[in-house]
């Protein structure tokens, strides 16, 4: 069954249809939101949020073609909400003391996930000092491989402002992983 189906299914209340667009969605979904939010719990919290609006307000989606920006911009809304909620940066000491424990083992092993989770958490500190703006059109245009026009109508925007702030963002991430991601205070 392809999506429009699914959706079409969802509209008339059918559990097994959303089921199925859940099983197809929620990966990206909270890769995306984790990488926007910062933390699992919030970006769970996003999920949860993004899952039960969809359910809740699927009889506004005007054009089954639409639905994944439909739903991606439901996400990043309700990461929005969460920002706004509560501070999400990670503190600093976070990410140093997660470095420093996994510097203890010294086998060969361990040096090569040390260097792949210090990479990662290099890449999410300095994601986390980005503006919560610059951070969606990132994660979307990077993550989630959305062309700027994608990203445009995922986030109800200009594809001009798209542009932008993924240069501007680009600047920032590079000038930050150059100082080894510490970040501006």
């Amino acid at each position: 069954m392809d999506e429009r189906e699914l959706i079409q299914r969802m509209k008339s209340g059918d559990r097994a249809a959303f089921d199925q667009i859940y099983e197809k969605y929620h990966v990206p979904l909270f890769r995306s939101a984790y990488l926007i939010c910062g933390n699992r719990e919030e970006a769970e919290d996003v999920l949860q949020d993004t899952f039960v609006t969809c359910w809740l307000c699927i009889g506004q989606l005007r054009k089954e073609e639409s639905f994944r920006y439909w739903i991606f911009r439901i996400m990043t809304q309700a990461a929005r909400k969460r920002a706004k909620e509560r501070s999400r940066q990670l503190p600093d000491e976070d990410i140093v003391n997660r470095i420093d424990q996994m510097a203890v083992s010294s086998s060969m092993e361990a040096a090569d996930e040390y260097e792949r989770t210090s990479d990662k958490a290099l890449i999410e500190a300095a994601l986390s000092a980005l503006d919560q703006a610059s951070r969606e059109v990132i994660v979307l245009y990077y993550y989630e491989e959305m062309s700027v026009r994608e990203v445009a109508k995922t986030l109800g925007i200009l594809e001009g402002t798209v542009k932008s702030r993924l240069y501007f963002a680009r600047r920032k991430l590079k000038k930050i992983l150059q100082e080894g991601g510490r970040r501006e205070k």
